[in-house]
């Protein structure tokens, strides 16, 4: 049997590992919409929600209308430079009042059925 020996880095490896610096990684993820409720999220990401979306959102605030008590509502540091410059990621990553509107859902909301060779058969 063939005895393993432990690993002994070269002085080059030694002297790169020496070399690599690591920073902090500040992610500032933002949980709930309280944050934005309370002006207590940090002050340049404040206009993230409409003063209108606020209000929206804090009247459904415990009502059966919640987005909350639908999905936890984050944010990191990351989406949120990402969504301000894009509608389209914004539409992703914020609440919205919207999507409590019709909470019955859709039975196929892909709408996959329609290209199935075989009824109620889906190829994933």
């Amino acid at each position: 049997m063939i005895q393993s020996q432990p690993y002994v880095p070269t002085e080059r490896e030694e002297a790169f590992v020496k070399g690599v610096e690591d920073p902090p990684y500040k992610r500032e993820i933002i949980n709930g919409l309280a944050p934005f409720f309370d002006e207590k999220a940090p002050q340049d990401m404040m206009d993230f929600y409409s003063e209108d979306e606020v209000v929206q959102l804090r009247v459904l605030s415990g009502t059966n209308r919640d987005v909350e008590s639908r999905m936890p509502v984050k944010i990191t540091r990351h989406y949120y430079e990402l969504a301000k410059r894009s509608p389209s990621i914004q539409r992703l990553v914020k609440a919205s009042p919207d999507e409590t509107q019709d909470l019955t859902g859709s039975e196929d909301p892909g709408h996959q059925m329609d290209y199935s060779p075989v009824e109620g058969l889906i190829n994933k």
